[in-house]
């Protein structure tokens, strides 16, 4: 891991430098984000997702006693820069922006990035604008919340099922006054009878009610089923779908 993250600066860090300390995440979360494709490559997507996990517990602990935003326009000392937002949040944050744009548009849209910045420096935006030349989408809303918003979502979920109709209730919990309402594209995987149905969902609202239809009552509703999504994820009252 620690072979792979450090290689990983020859492009992250040295080939293209950060403008500045404030965006010295985009060295950190790109190195640390090779950690998970070595593991992926070597291992495979299961070991590469266990340790995804051990990241994000890392960040999540830290963000009990701390909050900021990735590209930090403040801070105290630079060495205040060095920790689990810039490193753990900001590979997962890669991750996520993987699973949304796909693996094509992520590999491609990094490669140009390094490209038209090569021996030069680089900001938050170039890297936003590198994706949104290739995926043909603004990606404003992505970059906002996730690199320049500090937090991240606490999601209490309530699952029902009656009249062969699987109800969803999401609701965001964190406060919006200091942390986004978030928009979420997630994948909610349904199991009948032992089939996989996947359902494609985007949250973009503090409370939201989803709806599938099913011949039967579900052995398994199973919600961020990537389990890609940097946050807390609560269960109101007792589940059994």
């Amino acid at each position: 891991d620690v072979i792979a993250h450090e290689l990983m600066h020859h492009w992250f860090g040295n080939l293209v430098t950060c403008e500045s300390w404030v965006h010295l995440t985009l060295n950190e979360a790109f190195a640390n984000y090779s950690e998970y494709l070595w593991n992926e490559h070597k291992k495979g997507v299961e070991e590469a997702d266990l340790w995804s996990q051990g990241e994000q517990q890392q960040y999540l602990g830290e963000a009990e006693q701390k909050q900021e935003p990735l590209i930090r326009y403040n801070y105290t000392d630079m060495e205040d820069m060095f920790d689990s937002h810039s490193y753990a949040k900001g590979g997962q944050i890669l991750h996520m922006l993987r699973k949304y744009v796909g693996d094509e548009a992520f590999f491609t849209a990094s490669h140009n990035y390094l490209i038209r910045h090569a021996f030069g420096t680089a900001e938050v935006n170039d890297l936003r604008e590198a994706f949104e030349e290739v995926t043909g989408e603004d990606l404003n809303w992505f970059f906002n919340q996730w690199f320049l918003s500090s937090g991240h979502p606490n999601l209490k979920i309530e699952k029902s099922f009656d009249n062969n109709k699987v109800t969803l209730k999401v609701s965001q919990l964190q406060d919006s006054a200091y942390t986004p309402i978030y928009r979420l594209p997630l994948k909610v995987d349904i199991w009948v009878n032992g089939q996989k149905t996947t359902h494609d969902i985007v949250i973009n609202k503090a409370r939201q009610n989803f709806e599938f239809a099913v011949a039967q009552r579900p052995d398994l509703v199973d919600f961020d089923a990537e389990r890609q999504l940097l946050g807390v994820i609560e269960y109101e009252g007792k589940v059994d779908l």
